[in-house]
């Protein structure tokens, strides 16, 4: 099926949250999202945590209904629990693709994001990726062994029929010829992922392209989207996460 072309992102988020309804009000606290919650999702996963980012918006009072029961879940696996307002941290909510309260994302160890619930977070399923018995499918591998190499990683969701796809291509490989020392590059072309591959979803991706700059440690620290000089943004986000511009660029003017 083909997919749309995503135009912006941010007014689909903004739009999601208005058409989001409240029900009656949840006794739960809703506690104040973390000064630094991407330095706090880092931190967990170097140190081998799983993490729940449960994201709500205080106006809408039913995406606060399931808070104490992923508190609870996050609590009984031994992951960090951290709460975002939706409407406060509208950076961490785009580029984890949140366009619904509740969502609740979970980050594992050696994956990175490993499920995403939406609205619905029941409680038995919540905590199935922390299970000992987890594997890994699908292009998350590819994920896994860019968090061995100790990298941090460009995720490039893409698709042959798509023309503003092929204009990026170019400078994906061009970034990817200068710095694959110090940047792991992984493609997905959305037409061949295999039946049960599920990083698209994962990854919320509804249409392309789209660019994801992942930290070393998995954790989303970028979502981009078309904007013209793809490489110069590559270089931007990336050296905000270590990497060294030490080469002149290989690119063609």
């Amino acid at each position: 099926m083909k997919i749309r072309i995503e135009i912006t992102l941010l007014v689909a988020l903004g739009f999601a949250l208005l058409l989001s309804t409240g029900c009656p009000a949840s006794n739960a606290k809703a506690g104040k999202t973390p000064e630094k919650p991407r330095e706090a999702i880092s931190k967990a996963l170097d140190k081998n945590q799983p993490v729940f980012l449960y994201f709500y918006a205080e106006r809408i009072k039913n995406s606060k209904e399931d808070m104490d029961t992923v508190k609870k879940t996050a609590a009984q696996n031994k992951a960090l629990f951290i709460p975002v307002e939706a409407e406060e941290d509208v950076d961490l909510r785009y580029d984890y693709a949140v366009e619904f309260v509740p969502t609740v994302i979970v980050l594992k160890p050696g994956v990175g994001v490993a499920d995403v619930f939406v609205r619905d977070v029941p409680a038995d399923k919540l905590a199935r990726t922390l299970k000992k018995d987890y594997k890994i499918p699908g292009r998350l591998k590819d994920i896994n062994a860019a968090i061995k190499s100790k990298k941090p990683t460009l995720l490039f969701f893409m698709a042959d029929w798509c023309g503003y796809c092929q204009r990026v291509l170019p400078d994906v490989k061009a970034f990817e010829r200068d710095f694959g020392d110090q940047v792991e590059i992984v493609t997905v072309d959305l037409d061949t992922l295999a039946r049960g591959d599920v990083i698209d979803y994962i990854y919320s991706v509804e249409g392309v392209p789209v660019m994801v700059a992942l930290g070393k440690t998995g954790a989303i620290h970028k979502r981009m989207g078309y904007g013209g000089d793809a490489y110069s943004m590559f270089k931007e986000v990336f050296s905000e996460l270590g990497v060294k511009d030490k080469k002149k660029s290989g690119k063609k003017s």
